[in-house]
């Protein structure tokens, strides 16, 4: 799997590690999908969220069935 996200990978740590914090005191990302969501884990994009101190992470998917399904016990 990692193969198939490696272009993305190597975007993502060049766009943070060109920010320059005094400038934008805040890194936001925002995603698709939720990187740890069924049999999917996406733990290599923590580890750069994580080196480069992203602040906040948006990550939603929401599916017709999720969005008619009541999720409070």
């Amino acid at each position: 799997m990692r193969g198939l996200v490696l272009p993305q990978l190597r975007w993502l740590e060049a766009d943070l590690a060109g920010v320059d914090r005094s400038l934008t005191p805040w890194v936001i990302l925002m995603g698709h999908k939720p990187w740890y969501m069924g049999q999917t884990n996406y733990t290599y994009f923590d580890e750069l969220a994580y080196v480069y101190g992203v602040d906040l992470i948006f990550a939603v998917r929401t599916t017709p069935l999720s969005a008619t399904t009541t999720h409070y016990s």
